[in-house]
């Protein structure tokens, strides 16, 4: 289980989708916190994959991409030698968000479409596939192949419903809103 951290880890989402911190101070200061925590050479592998993992995503919010970038390539190295297919999907996700925000499009589709094909085939993954449509549909949205991010808003939104969990829900019409909305612009534009 995720360590609770005592920062404001919230954010928002801006028109192009991508979260906005409300807190860059305090984000920045879980950062500091994890990276300290995952230096520790007491702490275990699966631990440090973790921390490694959040410190990442949280720099990537930030803005701090080639560094985000770095700390994901190092827990997916950790992780590899644990052999942990779950915990290496919301990594690679992860990574793939960092390549689509550095506009490295064609790196981001590829790792995102194989993420999706393997939540399709192992059962043991398919709890992420709606997280893998979900950032899919992020990274057509920016490329502006707006039917495409659609498609794959509608099939996350649809799997999040099933698991009935309201944020994820939200978030996923949030999204498809703002596809739908940016097509009908592009299309009377």
């Amino acid at each position: 289980m995720a360590e609770i951290l005592p920062y404001d880890l919230t954010y928002c989402y801006d028109d192009t989708l991508r979260p906005i911190p409300n807190n860059p101070t305090d984000m920045a200061l879980a950062v500091q916190h994890l990276l300290e925590a995952a230096a520790n050479p007491r702490v275990l592998t699966a631990d440090r994959v973790r921390q490694l993992g959040r410190a990442g995503i949280y720099r990537a919010t930030l803005g701090e991409l080639d560094s985000a970038e770095a700390l994901l390539n190092e827990a997916l190295a950790l992780a590899g030698a644990l052999d942990k297919a779950r915990q290496n999907v919301v990594l690679r996700l992860r990574l793939g968000q960092v390549y689509q925000w550095q506009r490295r499009y064609l790196e981001a589709d590829r790792l995102f479409a194989d993420e999706i094909a393997r939540c399709r085939a192992n059962t043991r993954l398919a709890d992420y596939l709606d997280f893998a449509l979900q950032h899919t549909g992020k990274c057509q949205f920016d490329q502006g192949r707006y039917e495409a991010a659609i498609a794959c808003f509608r099939e996350a939104l649809a799997l999040r419903e099933q698991k009935g969990v309201a944020e994820l829900v939200a978030s996923t019409r949030y999204a498809l809103d703002a596809a739908q909305r940016r097509q009908w612009d592009s299309a009377a534009g």
